[in-house]
């Protein structure tokens, strides 16, 4: 199955972009098992790529940290770094002009419970610490995501908050105040894709690129002769012509309501918010129109 995949997205790939040899939907993903395991299925579609001219791997390492690393941060990094290094000689021996990336993609797991998540200051830690290895020891070529998926299973605030602070500790540790909330709608450790979630979201996604760090400042933008007139006359803005040309400019948001809570209106609990992303995905759905492809395409 992820042999014939390869074949069938390359062509997808060249079909839509009328390029032959383009593969924008094959970004590379061999997976090292930890710990230091590059198995079968990994290996056969690394020697698929190769065969179809699929100039691009992407090796990635995905370990848990106290399970298939050691618990502390130090050893965990030194693993993660090994196996993409490893997985990356093996791509370069197969062809050595391949575009050759590495990713790292750490869970930890939760000692009370077994569980595995990505959220905890354990994984950012361990990410950005495979990154910053690669960076001085051999050139840069590796990435990491600001934050990979929540493990919650539902959509709503503890999909929300992990979200959060994935942000959070990316941007501390990398003293970059202006990353970008990562919410992509993911569940269950990228298991899971729910459209309610991502509603959620992108509506937080809006809420952060409506902060501007410039604003301008012409006459538009100061109407001064209008701010002196209504000062004189004691008079308020929102009637006002200038108002009514730039009053969209606002933010809004549809989901994260300022109506005061109202029995039968709007609760202003996690359900109202939730059945508000249900409902606005529903109708993005209704309101969707099929592309129109050139008879040769479909």
């Amino acid at each position: 199955m992820q042999v014939n995949k390869d074949k069938y997205l390359k062509e997808i790939g060249e079909i839509i972009s009328d390029e032959s040899g383009n593969t924008p939907y094959l970004a590379g993903s061999q997976c090292l098992t930890s710990p230091l395991i590059l198995e079968k299925r990994s290996a056969a579609e690394m020697i698929e790529r190769v065969k179809r001219g699929i100039k691009r791997f992407h090796i990635g390492s995905m370990p848990t940290i106290g399970v298939s690393t050691p618990v502390t941060l130090a050893g965990s990094i030194v693993m993660g770094a090994a196996e993409v290094l490893g997985g990356m000689v093996v791509a370069f021996n197969m062809d050595s002009e391949v575009d050759l990336t590495g990713r790292m993609i750490s869970t930890v797991v939760d000692m009370k419970t077994g569980n595995t998540t990505c959220s905890g200051p354990e994984v950012s830690a361990v990410n950005l610490g495979v990154k910053e290895l690669f960076d001085t020891c051999f050139g840069g070529h590796l990435w990491v995501d600001v934050f990979f998926s929540p493990g919650a299973k539902q959509p709503g605030l503890q999909a929300v908050y992990e979200n959060f602070y994935g942000l959070h500790c990316y941007s501390k540790l990398t003293e970059n105040p202006d990353i970008c909330y990562p919410g992509m709608g993911t569940l269950s450790d990228g298991g899971i894709g729910s459209p309610t979630q991502f509603m959620l979201d992108m509506e937080i996604r809006k809420s952060q690129f409506a902060l501007k760090n410039k604003i301008s400042i012409n006459k538009e933008s100061l109407p001064f002769e209008e701010i002196c007139e209504k000062v004189r006359d004691r008079k308020e803005f929102l009637s006002s012509d200038h108002t009514l040309r730039h009053f969209r400019e606002l933010w809004s948001s549809k989901i994260f309501l300022t109506d005061e809570p109202r029995p039968g209106v709007w609760e202003g609990d996690e359900k109202s918010i939730l059945d508000k992303s249900e409902g606005l995905w529903r109708e993005n759905v209704k309101k969707y129109e099929l592309p129109e492809w050139p008879e040769e395409k479909t």
